[in-house]
């Protein structure tokens, strides 16, 4: 993750759960991130979300499948947004530098229209461009168009700014699952 100011956070290893409801698209989600640093006055330092050992990340929070265009079959792309819990992190070398993260990100997920097995993955993709993620659109299930909405990141209690990730996931199912339009 990375402020459009050019800070960043760099997680090396991770592990995401999604949980999907009854209704199939939402849920809660995980995130376990692990070797986690950013760089305080040009020395790399370990970061950690509040009461965890020093270089582990844990977020929290809820996703949405929604539309990221509009089609039929494998011509409709399917993106899943993530609206986070705030998220309070914690770099305590070389002076503590405190980490605040909040908002929602929107990420591409592959494929659609395709059943994949317990021993198949599905893939989540997160980029970002110069004005925080790149995908700045997405539909809804009512066709309606809606703003991607913000990352927003904060350090050492400033004001909130444009954040993005980018990070890619492969997601493997616990049964037979289709992600459909």
């Amino acid at each position: 993750m990375s402020s459009l100011a050019g800070t960043k956070l760099t997680c090396v290893k991770s592990k995401v759960l999604f949980e999907f409801t009854k209704e199939g698209k939402l849920g809660p989600f995980h995130i376990h991130l692990e070797e986690c640093t950013t760089k305080v006055a040009g020395i790399t330092v370990k970061c950690n979300s509040t009461g965890d050992e020093a270089g582990i990340v844990l977020a929290l929070g809820e996703f949405h499948l929604v539309y990221d265009k509009l089609g039929t079959g494998t011509a409709l792309g399917v993106g899943i947004l993530l609206l986070f819990e705030e998220l309070k992190l914690e770099c305590p070398k070389g002076g503590t530098t405190k980490i605040a993260v909040k908002g929602e990100e929107l990420c591409l997920v592959t494929p659609v229209a395709k059943p994949v097995t317990s021993t198949e993955f599905y893939t989540v993709v997160c980029k970002s461009n110069e004005k925080g993620d790149q995908i700045e659109k997405y539909w809804n299930s009512a066709g309606t168009a809606e703003i991607a909405p913000l990352l927003l990141v904060s350090f050492n209690g400033g004001a909130f700014e444009t954040a993005a990730e980018d990070g890619e996931a492969k997601l493997t199912a616990t049964q037979t699952t289709e992600i459909m339009g």
